[in-house]
């Protein structure tokens, strides 16, 4: 009987154990999906702050047509920021003539204007899409900027092609 008596209390102390460890497994579930729930959240914020974060970055990334950009990764400018400084100075400071061909580019286009060289440099650039115009477009500009003299042959010309509208008044 004493032996009954010990192996049931025995299986007490086991029962109340299982139901106290199944009662912490039930808490550190909850607490485990708070946390889960936590994570996603933060996780969530920081993904929308660096969306932001590289939408103004994005902003801030001065447009150059393609040669210039070209021009600046001729230039392999990898050695951080302070080779980076070094290359924008001299490009504003040295003679056109003592420049290499990339440089020599990047400066006919930002001339002396070294705020803005200093954001290309910095902050990076955009390459701008060419306007694309049509053969019309290009055609008018180009008469417009023909002497007088040579209008009356360029009106019966274009006249066959359909493009008479074109022509400056």
């Amino acid at each position: 009987m004493v032996n009954n008596n010990i192996l049931e209390l025995r299986n007490r102390e086991l029962e109340a154990t299982v139901a106290r460890l199944q009662a912490h497994t039930v808490i550190q579930a909850q607490n485990n999906r708070i946390a889960i729930e936590r994570l996603a959240d933060n996780i969530a914020q920081q993904s929308r702050e660096l969306r932001e974060l590289r939408a103004e970055l994005d902003d801030r990334k001065i447009p150059v047509p393609r040669e210039v950009a070209d021009a600046f990764e001729a230039l392999k400018l990898n050695d951080g920021a302070e080779a980076t400084g070094e290359a924008a100075l001299s490009i504003m400071t040295m003679p056109f003539g003592f420049l290499g061909e990339p440089a020599k580019v990047i400066k006919r286009h930002f001339g002396t204007n070294l705020y803005e060289l200093m954001e290309f440099f910095v902050n990076g650039y955009t390459i701008e899409e060419p306007a694309e115009k049509s053969a019309t477009e290009h055609i008018a500009e180009q008469l417009e900027q023909m002497p007088p003299d040579s209008m009356p042959l360029l009106v019966i010309a274009l006249s066959g092609l359909g493009l008479s509208h074109k022509l400056p008044h």
